[in-house]
């Protein structure tokens, strides 16, 4: 039935019910009073008339709405059913496992089969992803993504179209994902239509284990080595891992038997680890005994994909704690924060007390010397020195009351050490030097409130190592380096000017240097030209006392020593009087330079000898043909 004929069909019902229910508005009694009526009602009876005319109009009008509404819905109803018939003849299947391991990526296949007898354009396959799944693509617009789409342009009557989805497990162990795959299309006409699919996916397991064994418990000042194992339990090639450890505040990390990749924590392992390996890092610090009852250190590996690092496995390694049975400190030239500079002699006092209350027997006492700054030749102590191992021992054979410490009974040993007189230049790039003394304290006597196997206990101090800034002043005659000119009789003569450049030259060992100043005077009958030339900011001069200033923000570590040293040049114009004849004229005052360590915060200073016009760095100007002459 066409469109027209199904109007066409329902107006005429309409109308008959109008018509009827016209008909059944006068009711035979007021029929009977209508005839019986007086004629001059006949005004009234036209307005009746007039009345029943707007009552069928609005009928009609009534009726027409109906008929409108009947269309839409009836169009409706056809086109609802169509839609319900493309469906049906539009499949979508989700192929998937059902159970899946946590870190290992598996494939999601989503199928379509169009039955109609047209295309299908507009294709576009949809993956909606759960929080627990995350793309493993290298389609670059889907990473990161929760929804990953392919487009398929079009499908033709009775084709299959198929789409392979990769994706990673990253969810809870024994959480159910629910995946839902989705298939838009349009029928060639304009319309448009969606199916999808859902499926249930289980996290059984992971492919990544960790293992953290360490000491069931902790003494204070006592050393931890705890190792931290991982395994790829999977026939999955990882092809980047890093681990990550967490430490309470009370713990102080040493080293490690793998180096670090950031910080003291951080270890990336870019080879990766294949289906079956397994690896183990080895951390080694010390407890400084101010924690609670508990020490716990939380570690996380995790794994990269596509760009993006997910935590895959975490295991926490919980160690009880305990007072320490031994009080262990060490000071450096009677400081626990000592900075030293090279050269200086430091003398080590390591102070320890039986606070176990038992008696420990068979005490030793080792100290060993970190650091390349440390000059071992120069070591004095009483105690054995092993300078393989850089280490000294002291024990019953050099202090007696080793044999048996009683309890609350104490001591101390010392070692005087010189540190070398320059910085090591072989490294560009190293800074920030520091030396340390570690010491340990060894007894086989147990206190029976301890559960181990003997009473160690262990502390370490570290010495930082104060930069050093250098900075050189030069004056020249002839300079063509500089392009600066200079002009005057040389020999310098009376009452005569003569024209000279000046270098300073600034370099940096060991630390960085901030907030850098330069300074120095000019002599009398010295004056500014202000020509200045050089690598970085101009000097400041002070006409009205003569100051010559050079502020410089910061001074890198090592500038100078591996790369050119930070310089200026000025020129200055002197004029000898006649008391100066037979003598070197003074040219510029002692130079200073003051900055402040960046490592340390102490300041730094240096200075250079004042200026003549001796010349001595001048080449081209002989002996003693700077003096004054008539």
């Amino acid at each position: 039935m066409s469109l027209d004929d199904l109007e066409r069909e329902l107006y005429q019902k309409q109308l008959k019910n109008t018509q009827k229910e016209k008909k059944e508005i006068i009711s035979p009694k007021e029929k009977s009073v209508l005839e019986t009526a007086p004629r001059d009602w006949g005004v009234v009876d036209n307005a009746e008339k007039q009345s029943h005319f707007h009552i069928s109009k609005n009928y009609l009008i009534t009726g027409i709405g109906v008929l409108v509404v009947a269309t839409i819905s009836a169009a409706g109803l056809l086109f609802f059913n169509f839609l319900q018939r493309n469906d049906k003849n539009v499949t979508i299947a989700i192929s998937a496992p059902a159970e899946v391991v946590r870190g290992v990526p598996f494939e999601i296949k989503v199928n379509a089969t169009n039955q109609l007898d047209i295309s299908l354009t507009n294709v576009v396959f949809d993956l909606r992803l759960p929080q627990g799944i995350i793309p493993f693509s290298q389609n670059n617009s889907n990473m990161g993504k929760a929804i990953m789409t392919e487009r398929d342009g079009e499908v033709g009557g009775g084709d299959l179209a198929k789409k392979t989805f990769t994706v990673v497990p990253i969810g809870d162990i024994g959480s159910i994902q629910k995946i839902t795959a989705g298939l838009s299309y349009s029928n060639g006409k304009g319309n448009e239509f969606r199916n999808q699919e859902t499926r249930d996916v289980l996290i059984n397991d992971s492919a990544l284990s960790l293992d953290v064994r360490g000491p069931d418990n902790a003494l204070g000042g006592s050393a931890i080595d705890f190792d931290v194992i991982y395994k790829n339990n999977s026939s999955f090639d990882f092809s980047e891992l890093a681990i990550q450890a967490q430490y309470p505040p009370s713990f102080k990390f040493i080293s490690s038997d793998i180096q670090p990749s950031s910080l003291n924590n951080y270890w990336k392992i870019p080879s990766g680890l294949k289906g079956g390996a397994e690896g183990k890092i080895t951390i080694h610090g010390v407890y400084d005994g101010s924690s609670d009852s508990q020490l716990v250190f939380p570690v996380t590996i995790s794994s990269n994909f596509i760009g993006t690092e997910y935590n895959l496995v975490t295991k926490n390694l919980s160690i009880a704690t305990a007072p320490s049975p031994v009080s262990l400190t060490i000071t450096a030239n009677n400081k626990d924060n000592y900075i030293a500079r090279v050269g200086d002699t430091i003398r080590y006092i390591i102070r320890y007390q039986n606070l176990s209350g038992v008696a420990l027997s068979d005490v030793v006492i080792k100290a060993t010397l970190l650091g390349n700054l440390f000059d071992i030749s120069t070591v004095n102590t009483n105690g054995n020195l092993n300078s393989i191992s850089n280490s000294v021992i002291w024990n019953a054979s050099q202090i007696s009351s080793l044999k048996l410490l009683d309890p609350g009974a104490s001591g101390q040993v010392g070692i005087d050490i010189k540190l070398k007189s320059t910085f090591p230049t072989d490294r560009y790039s190293e800074k920030n030097f520091y030396v340390q003394l570690k010491a340990q304290f060894d007894s086989p006597s147990v206190p029976y409130y301890l559960s181990a196997k003997n009473t160690s206990i262990s502390t370490s101090l570290e010495t930082r190592i104060g930069g050093a800034i250098f900075l050189d002043a030069r004056a020249f005659y002839r300079d063509s380096s500089s392009g600066i000119t200079n002009s005057g009789q040389f020999p310098p003569k009376a009452n005569t000017a003569t024209q000279y450049t000046i270098y300073w030259r600034v370099k940096n060992f060991a630390t960085d240097a901030r907030d850098v100043s330069i300074s120095a005077s000019l002599q009398s009958g010295v004056i500014w030209t202000g020509v200045v030339g050089g690598n970085t900011n101009a000097p400041v001069y002070n006409e009205r006392t003569g100051e010559i200033t050079w502020n410089i923000d910061k001074v890198s570590a090592m500038k100078g020593i591996f790369t050119d040293p930070i310089e200026i040049v000025f020129q200055v114009e002197a004029t000898p009087n006649i008391t100066q004849i037979g003598n070197y004229m003074p040219l510029l005052s002692e130079t200073i330079i003051k900055g402040t360590d960046d490592f340390t915060g102490l300041e730094l200073a240096a200075r250079d000898n004042p200026l003549t016009t001796e010349l001595p760095d001048d080449t081209t100007v002989a002996s003693g043909k700077g003096v004054v002459v008539p």
